[in-house]
Order: C-alpha cells, then structure tokens, then sequence
C-alpha cells in the first residue's frame, strides 16, 4: 500500500476506536467483553498500519512541495 493509503487506513481505525470508546457509536454490544474487543482490534490495526508507513519517503515527499 501507499502511505497516503495507509495513514487514511490508520486514521479510519482511530476514528472507530474514537467513536466506541467515547459511547457515540449507536449500535449496542452484546456485553462489555465484545465492546472492548472491538476497541482493541481497531486500535491494533491502527498501530500496526502507522508502523507500516515508510516514514522516510512520506517526509521527502512533504519537503518536495
């Protein structure tokens, strides 16, 4: 993927974990269990695709404008 591609990817995730944590997400969970599973599975996939940026390229390419 492209770090445009996944920063917009890691930045969705934060919102969902932003909207589930806070109590703003409408749908209704099972259980508390299931609620912070949800959280910790987006968290994790937000983590571990802001590792997967190549921090170097994404700051040559913001010096280059």
């Amino acid at each position: 993927m492209k770090n445009y591609q996944l920063l917009l990817f890691s930045g969705f995730w934060f919102f969902i974990v932003a909207q589930i944590g806070t109590g703003k997400y409408t749908h209704m969970f099972a259980s508390d269990w299931n609620e912070m599973g949800c959280v910790v599975i987006a968290l994790t996939l937000g983590v571990l695709s802001l590792l997967a940026v190549n921090w170097k390229k994404f700051g040559m390419w913001l010096l280059s404008y």
